[in-house]
């Protein structure tokens, strides 16, 4: 369902982007999301372990039917990209 495709583009923003650029690591730092945006970052950053960043963005316009998921974690080290 919405969670296992919620990881799986996690997975491949991770893999598509194995060092993110310095800006994507300040902006992500700087912005403070909040309700199911926090929530959500929260519980990716606990599911995959230390290390881990993530940030989830809501995309819809505000309804929150659709969200841009990245997550860089040592969790993907050695992976190939997910198709």
């Amino acid at each position: 369902g919405g969670t296992m495709s919620l990881l799986r583009n996690a997975a491949r923003r991770a893999a598509s982007q194995r060092a993110p650029a310095a800006g994507w690591l300040r902006a992500l730092s700087e912005a403070a999301p909040s309700g199911p945006e926090a929530s959500m970052t929260s519980k990716l950053e606990q599911s995959f372990g230390s290390g881990t960043k993530a940030q989830v963005e809501d995309v819809s316009g505000g309804c929150g039917s659709a969200y841009n998921v990245s997550v860089e974690s040592p969790f993907f080290g050695g992976m190939n990209k997910v198709a």
